[in-house]
């Protein structure tokens, strides 16, 4: 039987540490990223990006030597998967500490996202051979700015009945994000979208990660908010539900060039050999741009490999039979799903409160989870 007990002092001392160290992506994301791109472009895309960051608030290596501390004096299901979360927070701080280091930066990103194999690289290649031929963009207008998206998930998630999360406008450029541990959906000040992508983002952002999210939450311990190298499961789920109720992304090639530009970093290309090589592929320049970002930031930022690789698992996992609300009781991957069975087999866990859209007619009835 797990020592609950133990863990959940081992989840205070958690809870402590996380409260002194934001999410370190903030960190990572250029603040030029507007200029970089304008000198790119006047310059014929010779010159290569110096992007800038935000300073870091914290100190990377007191929070290390914080996390060392820890210690996980137990010997059951949950040993490892504690010990697993302590590295892997130690190597998202060295993330930090090696800023810029791409050599270094790469390394401890594979520690904690996983890395692309040749293989898999020779696959995704592949498959944007069709690019140029398949390839739909968005055309419908964006007429709805930051405030519009602000209001739109606040509506979504009080329809939902998630409480206690606030919607906030950032002043960082990038992508709609999460922040779980300051439950906060994150707007940036110069977004603008459509209603159509809006409703898209709704399924991926609020049923895919927030609802995960506050079901790991209502659980006795704080793991379930987030077992470690669970990334691409969670973006496996995210897209597999925004590509269920949405067809804006289908053809866009989204998740396919990130893993494509993953691929290319770890080959040692650099971002303009890199950006040519997607241009190659038919993809706009502004595009070709971004996507390049998203994977060069920081030093070699190779999350984005995620949504590929998460997508295919979480596709091959239903087409087998699996449920996809067996993967609802917190953020876990399907491989921790043995450990997740049994410990709502031991009655650790209970069952999950929000469900996505395509469970909803099964909602009033708990259907027991499978069994070793």
């Amino acid at each position: 039987m797990v020592n609950i007990k133990r863990y959940q002092e081992i989840d205070k001392q958690l809870k402590k540490v996380w409260s002194k160290s934001p999410t370190f992506l903030k960190y990572i994301y250029p603040i030029n990223k507007k200029g970089e791109m304008k000198k790119f472009f006047e310059n014929d895309y010779i010159v290569e990006p110096d992007f800038k960051y935000v300073d870091i608030r914290h100190d990377p290596l007191k929070i290390i030597d914080l996390l060392k501390k820890i210690k996980v004096n137990t010997d059951d299901i949950l040993t490892s998967v504690y010990k697993k979360t302590i590295q892997s927070e130690i190597n998202g701080q060295n993330i930090l500490l090696n800023r810029g280091n791409r050599e270094k930066v790469l390394y401890y990103s594979n520690k904690v996202f996983g890395k692309l194999t040749d293989i898999n690289f020779k696959k995704v290649e592949q498959d944007l051979k069709n690019f140029s031929k398949e390839y739909t963009k968005d055309i419908e207008e964006k007429n709805m700015k930051s405030k519009d998206i602000k209001h739109f998930f606040e509506k979504k998630l009080l329809s939902a009945s998630v409480r206690g999360w606030e919607v906030k406008i950032q002043k960082v450029r990038g992508a709609i994000t999460i922040d779980g541990r300051q439950h906060l959906v994150l707007i940036p000040k110069d977004r603008k979208s459509n209603l159509k992508r809006l409703n898209a983002l709704y399924y991926h952002e609020i049923e895919g990660h927030v609802f995960r999210y506050e079901n790991g939450s209502s659980q006795k311990l704080r793991i379930f908010r987030g077992f470690p190298r669970s990334t691409a499961t969670e973006e496996g789920i995210a897209m597999h539900l925004e590509y269920l109720n949405s067809d804006v992304r289908k053809k866009s090639y989204s998740k396919e060039l990130l893993a494509y530009v993953v691929g290319c970093i770890y080959k040692g290309y650099s971002f303009r050999k890199t950006y040519n090589k997607l241009i190659a592929f038919g993809v706009e320049k502004e595009r070709a741009f971004s996507r390049c970002l998203r994977v060069y930031r920081g030093g070699g930022f190779t999350k984005d490999f995620a949504y590929y690789q998460g997508y295919q698992t979480v596709k091959d996992f239903i087409q087998k039979g699996g449920d996809i609300k067996e993967l609802y009781y917190g953020k876990y991957s399907i491989e921790d799903l043995p450990i997740v069975r049994k410990l709502k087999n031991e009655g650790v866990i209970v069952e999950p409160k929000y469900l996505p859209s395509i469970c909803k007619t099964e909602l009033k009835t708990s259907s027991p989870i499978k069994s070793i």
